[in-house]
């Protein structure tokens, strides 16, 4: 039998009735928020994955700060500007790497307090031969371990060998023995700028500032700032440090923020960079690079400070040692070559240790991340190859 597909007569099936567009407005927005708040939850739980993630690797230290000496730990020096202070007691130092306790002994030197005999060495140099390292790991530390004989651990951060000779003569005076050995690790980029600049720090509220204004690379003129100048700047920047930042305030919670930062600072300062023939930042442009040719006052400063490496020699033999010298990856280019020359030709004991370094590490990473100092593996590294080269040398 066929279906009867009306059913009894009078009484047919209706169509259904089109929803109204007001119904279909309201199912649109309440499926376009249900799918936006999925897609924002998503993301949310992406970025906090993401964060951990980070957080778990070396990218956690850029939310540190580059360096942060603990207030007091210098003070002012009427020969070198700045020093390091007296008994100064265990406290943070907080870089882009792993934190570490920082302290000076009674001779204002980053070490403990120790018998120092008349076979004892001394180390000199600037912030690689001071630190960004606990004390037991730095390299000065593992040589003493390794040739039994005291080292005096004498780094200053941010110094040159002008200030380096000063130093060294003022430790072993309040010492009174003088060393067998003077260790100066050398930093091929820093202390040309350094020794330019000396003396150019002061000490405002405990903290270490400079007073450097600006050097023109036509002539080589330094103009400084005035000690009001300085102290003017600085209440200016703790202002500006009490006030609230949500940038700052984020880059140094979120690692996430604070890699989008690093990445905006470096392309800012390629784009702002100076290439004189006024520099506002002298100490941000390295002499190394500028060009010769066009600036000749450079070639003659580089002379002048090579006159400096020449004091420390001559210091160290008036105290009736040894200088030993180091660098770290010397290049071979422009006024590094005259450097090398240099160093080869005048300082009888001399060392690179850019290819033992690299030899021994079979492919570790020997610095930090985000840092250029030693980590633990390169400051052992170089402790164990300058104790070879002062026992293959006879030294020890």
């Amino acid at each position: 039998m066929a279906r009867n597909d009306h059913g009894p007569a009078g009484n047919a099936r209706q169509p259904a009735a089109e929803p109204s567009s007001t119904t279909s407005r309201k199912r649109s927005a309440k499926a376009f928020w249900a799918n936006l708040f999925v897609l924002s939850a998503t993301l949310l739980l992406a970025f906090v994955a993401f964060e951990l993630a980070l957080r778990s690797t070396h990218y956690r230290y850029l939310t540190h700060p580059p360096s942060d000496i603990p207030p007091g730990y210098y003070v002012e020096d009427p020969e070198l500007g700045v020093d390091l202070a007296t008994n100064y007691p265990p406290a943070t130092f907080r870089m882009r790497g792993p934190s570490s306790q920082v302290f000076t002994n009674q001779w204002g030197c980053f070490d403990h307090d120790a018998p120092v005999g008349d076979d004892y060495l001394l180390a000199i140099g600037d912030s690689s031969t001071w630190g960004y390292a606990e004390l037991e790991d730095k390299w000065t530390t593992h040589l003493e371990t390794l040739s039994g004989r005291r080292v005096l651990k004498c780094g200053v951060t941010g110094t040159g060998p002008r200030y380096q000779e000063i130093k060294a003569r003022k430790t072993i005076a309040k010492v009174g023995v003088s060393p067998a050995i003077i260790l100066v690790l050398y930093d091929r980029w820093n202390d040309f700028n350094d020794d330019v600049l000396f003396p150019d720090d002061v000490v405002v509220d405990g903290h270490r500032a400079s007073t450097s204004k600006s050097l023109d690379l036509r002539t080589g003129s330094l103009t400084h700032h005035t000690r009001a100048e300085v102290e003017a700047e600085y209440r200016q920047y703790l202002q500006e440090q009490e006030a609230f930042s949500l940038t700052r305030y984020l880059t140094q919670q979120l690692t996430t923020a604070a890699m989008f930062r690093q990445a905006f600072d470096e392309v800012h300062a390629y784009v702002t960079r100076e290439d004189g023939p006024i520099l506002t930042e002298p100490a941000e442009v390295y002499l190394w690079t500028v060009d010769a040719a066009r600036y000749p006052w450079v070639v003659e400063a580089l002379e002048e400070h090579l006159d400096n490496v020449r004091a420390l020699r001559r210091m160290a033999e008036e105290q009736g040692a040894e200088l030993v010298l180091i660098t770290d990856n010397l290049p071979n280019t422009d006024l590094h070559v005259r450097l090398r020359e240099f160093l080869e030709e005048e300082i009888p004991y001399y060392i690179d240790v850019t290819e033992p370094i690299e030899r021994a590490a079979h492919g570790q990473r020997t610095t930090y991340h985000h840092d250029g100092h030693w980590n633990a593996l390169g400051n052992r590294l170089a402790g164990e190859i300058i104790h070879r080269y002062l026992v293959e040398a006879g030294l020890i």
